[in-house]
């Protein structure tokens, strides 16, 4: 969710703000029923305004990185610029944080007023709370301790996340752990934004998302963000900025792969990631002639063509993707291009569209867009707590009160947390020149060098650690591969059987990969604990003997979580060279979801656990377990596309920044 970076604000970019928040608003009304009435060659047309969430997102982002090239064409200070950064978002964030934790917790014994009463007295207390911080003389050096003690909490909460949480059973965490733990660890995960490094904690809201890809972006935008468009302000050849671009396409489209491994970070849309880098180009090269002379030629089209053709290409993609869906994300990344020139026009101040954006209702809207962003879908969900709307009335009746709420909350939320900080906040450390030469002479090809290598670090860190077998240190994993087994085996409730012999002694675990199928997996998370329509996986282990060594029940939802689902064993300690074998089948004939087993190259993994005393007295097993910790992700075939497809930009940045420091010796 992009927010503002300065008080000096452009109407027509609030407007253009405006209008995201609203379509992003209507996106989660419950307007359904209205498709079950409108003709079907009307539906493409209607998905424009009630499915162009995500698109909106995107221009919001495209913004925040406009906004961060402008305010923030070099970072001196890296905790500086993040301190900054944290201030802005987290206070709304973590206010609205502690309001849905209570409501969540207390929900089914609330009605909509109640709820209200909470989140405002919340809000209400939280911004005192502010006011009395921002009345502080000594706020500076006060402000400083706060934000470094909470990165600090930030990094101890995600290191518990990966290392501590993610180890426990997922049947431990959900059956046997105290409600109000569970509810504080949700509130805790969710309030340091660390929710993507893991699966265990859900959202306190669905539609945070896109503050946490905010955030992602803030991290990274001194290390690869900054780069990026400081090569495009330096070279001034159109080849060598085409290349660039061709480079950025495949970059991004790695960026979600390799989100989509790693833990929950899937849930970022880390492929939108490229509306921000656009922005900080745009930022970058808005004062060069071609800019110019496009907004010129802009400046002549007619309003009844401008308007329209902007328009569609803030709400069009929904109809665009209907027709020609591309996949792996590429139509979204595609269609930065009808958004990158919207967004041109609308920087320009004489023409319609950047006319219409000034008007006043749009520039209100974008000035409390970002409170609008974190109330409105509470604000939505306490008008359809006990039903989903089925017709047009029920629509209203919900619609109506949902939107009221919404400019209500948002409102509070604005006046008594926002507002104080935009008004009040400390002076810019870095402010924006004007000319664009003042701009480029802020590149520092050393710098720059160390960025581009850091992120090309922290990106082979995160594939090593999306790609690595979940385990202990001192666990040793073998590969399992049955060629007989189609790459997907559908599991019914009749047994499917798989036979493996043991590599190594303290046979202990099993690591078998799984994926649901069909568009309904949200269904196994609705499925309450012994209902009919209860569903789970039966998973039995037998020795050579056919004698039973373990059986496991898991539901499928715990399966649905992860990603290598470990099914447990006593450990056998003489396990070497023995055949054992895995019966496998879901629980419920009725049930309405399978799973299947993959096997594309590796059916499944056996785990060996041993103990340090073990290792120390065997040096080639230690060695041989070590290299496999390291090397392993680094052989999977997915591990190799992504850095395939992420390492051509960040080396061409590297050397572009290597040649500019030769030629300045």
């Amino acid at each position: 969710m992009a927010v503002s970076t300065s008080t000096d604000r452009v109407d027509q970019l609030d407007g253009l703000r405006g209008i995201a928040i609203v379509l992003v608003i209507i996106n989660h009304l419950r307007l359904g029923p209205i498709f079950s009435v409108a003709p079907s060659w009307l539906h493409p047309y209607l998905a424009m305004f009630t499915a162009s969430g995500k698109i909106s997102v995107s221009i919001l982002f495209l913004l925040s990185g406009y906004l961060m090239a402008r305010v923030y064409p070099r970072v001196p200070s890296y905790l500086s610029f993040l301190q900054k950064r944290y201030t802005r978002i987290f206070p709304a964030f973590i206010t609205m944080c502690i309001a849905l934790a209570i409501v969540r917790y207390f929900w089914l014994k609330l009605d909509w007023i109640s709820i209200t009463g909470i989140v405002l007295a919340i809000i209400f207390s939280a911004g005192q709370v502010w006011l009395a911080f921002q009345k502080l003389p000594q706020r500076a050096s006060l402000g400083k301790f706060i934000f470094r003690g909470f990165l600090a909490v930030q990094i101890v909460t995600a290191l518990a996340y990966i290392f501590v949480l993610s180890a426990i059973p997922a049947a431990v965490f959900y059956q046997i752990w105290q409600e109000w733990l569970k509810q504080l660890i949700y509130f805790v995960v969710n309030a340091t934004m660390t929710l993507p490094l893991g699966t265990y904690v859900p959202q306190l809201d669905g539609v945070y998302w896109s503050v946490l890809t905010e955030v992602g972006l803030y991290l990274l935008y001194p290390f690869l963000f900054l780069p990026v468009a400081l090569l495009f302000s330096r070279v001034k050849s159109s080849l060598w900025r085409f290349l660039v671009v061709l480079l950025c396409v495949p970059f991004f489209f790695g960026l979600s792969l390799l989100a989509k491994s790693v833990l929950g970070l899937q849930m970022l849309q880390v492929h939108l990631s490229i509306y921000f880098a656009c922005g900080v180009v745009i930022g970058f090269l808005r004062s060069e002639n071609w800019v110019q002379k496009f907004q010129e030629r802009v400046a002549k089209v007619p309003a009844f063509v401008l308007v329209p053709l902007a328009l569609a290409a803030v709400i069009g993609s929904p109809v665009v993707v209907s027709r020609f869906t591309l996949g792996f994300e590429m139509d979204t990344i595609l269609w930065t291009i009808p958004v990158m020139l919207m967004f041109l026009t609308t920087l320009a101040s004489t023409n319609a569209w950047s006319t219409l954006l000034q008007s006043r209702p749009l520039v209100y809207l974008g000035q409390r867009s970002y409170s609008y962003y974190l109330t409105h879908t509470i604000a939505i969900e306490m008008f359809v707590k006990m039903a989903e709307p089925k017709n047009l009335i029920e629509v209203a009746a919900v619609a109506i009160p949902s939107l009221i709420m919404t400019l209500m909350l948002g409102w509070f939320l604005h006046e008594y947390l926002e507002k104080p900080y935009l008004t009040n906040k400390l002076p810019r450390p870095v402010t924006l020149p004007e000319k664009k030469t003042a701009v480029t002479s802020e590149w520092s090809s050393s710098a720059t060098q160390r960025n581009i290598a850091i992120a090309l670090l922290v990106l082979c860190f995160l594939s090593w650690y999306g790609f690595r077998i979940p385990t202990r240190l001192t666990a040793l994993v073998a590969d399992h591969h049955t060629a007989q087994f189609p790459a997907e085996t559908i599991l019914e409730t009749q047994p499917t059987e798989l036979s493996f012999t043991a590599a190594n002694d303290n046979l202990g675990m099993l690591f078998f990969h799984f994926k649901p199928l069909k568009e309904d997996d949200i269904i196994l998370r609705k499925i309450p604990h012994g209902s009919d329509t209860y569903q789970s996986l039966i998973v039995s282990v037998f020795d050579e003997s056919g004698k039973e060594v373990a059986t496991n029940n898991y539901s499928l939802y715990q399966i649905w979580e992860s990603r290598f689902h470990p099914v447990g064993l006593p450990v056998i300690t003489d396990s070497a060279g023995k055949k054992y074998t895995v019966k496998m089948f879901i629980s419920n004939s009725n049930a309405m979801q399978r799973v299947a087993l993959m096997n594309s190259g590796i059916t499944f993994r056996s785990v060996y656990f041993f103990g340090k005393s073990e290792l120390l007295k065997n040096p080639q097993l230690l060695i041989s377990l070590l290299s496999q910790k390291i090397v392993q992700p680094f052989t999977e075939k997915e591990t190799q596309q992504i850095l395939l497809f992420i390492s051509p930009l960040l080396i061409a940045l590297f050397l572009f920044a290597r040649r500019t420091e030769t030629r300045k010796l």
